[in-house]
């Protein structure tokens, strides 16, 4: 097993806010995933020298590369936010991540390096502000495959807490909750008021953020209320994604109910 290098970085404070902005420019050819090969670069420590391409907030890809393949990729924070993840998940073969402030990464200049055996890899940042563009390159150690590349910023969301959120066409929206021990369930509930309108998806999914369609819990919403349920939830982070399928308005509340 190879080293990983953990992460080092941390950037400005920023506030907690409820809600987003603008629609994400997704191309009409990213639904969920989207598919890209990388060939082989006859000098694997230079920077490729490309284009990189976008990353939108909780919008995974899907990546194969032969060994010494370089990627890249980058995302800009949309809005303040306490955790910021990149993770690298699934397939075969050994890629590693790369992530760097402001500027494409290499294997020997970085923000966070994360080096493992397989095609799990995490890099995360903390306090982070909005409008930061962030660098990601996937290096192919050896030749990969079908390896999910995931780029989020999460919010924290307590027990018992309720607050009204809203969103636009196809933004995706992450939450976090704390889920201690012995819990019997976690309910995660969103109301539409008289006078709240939009359609959504909601997805819940324990230990880390839903990959769509990988999620605990699904359902869609036509105005009215929807909930997700789950039954002695695992101790650890439990990880709500809301997206918009037109600009939307609605009460979020969450409970986790103890044994």
């Amino acid at each position: 097993m190879r080293s990983k290098t953990p992460w080092a970085a941390l950037v400005l404070a920023a506030s907690l806010i409820v809600g987003c902005g603008e629609s994400p420019e997704i191309p009409d050819n990213i639904e969920t995933e989207a598919t890209i090969t990388s060939p082989w670069t006859s000098s694997p420590e230079v920077s490729a020298m490309v284009t990189p391409r976008a990353l939108y907030n909780g919008y995974p890809l899907l990546l194969s590369g032969g060994q010494a393949s370089e990627q890249f990729f980058r995302f800009v924070n949309p809005a303040p936010a306490p955790k910021l993840r990149f993770t690298l998940r699934g397939g075969t073969g050994d890629a590693d991540l790369y992530v760097r402030e402001w500027a494409e990464p290499t294997r020997s200049v970085y923000d966070c390096a994360s080096r493992g055996g397989t095609n799990t890899e995490n890099c995360e940042y903390s306090n982070v502000s909005d409008e930061v563009e962030y660098y990601v390159q996937v290096y192919g150690y050896s030749t990969f495959s079908n390896a999910r590349l995931h780029a989020y910023y999460a919010k924290p969301f307590a027990d018992g807490e309720s607050a009204i959120i809203n969103g636009a066409t196809s933004s995706r929206e992450i939450w976090e909750v704390d889920i201690p021990p012995n819990q019997k369930h976690l309910l995660v509930t969103f109301k539409q008021d008289p006078g709240m309108t939009g359609q959504f998806n909601l997805y819940l999914r324990q230990n880390e953020a839903p990959e769509l369609p990988t999620a605990d819990c699904s359902t869609a919403s036509d105005n009215g209320t929807v909930g997700c349920l789950i039954f002695n939830p695992a101790p650890g982070k439990a990880y709500i994604l809301i997206e918009g399928r037109t600009f939307y308005t609605t009460w979020l509340t969450v409970d986790v109910v103890p044994k």
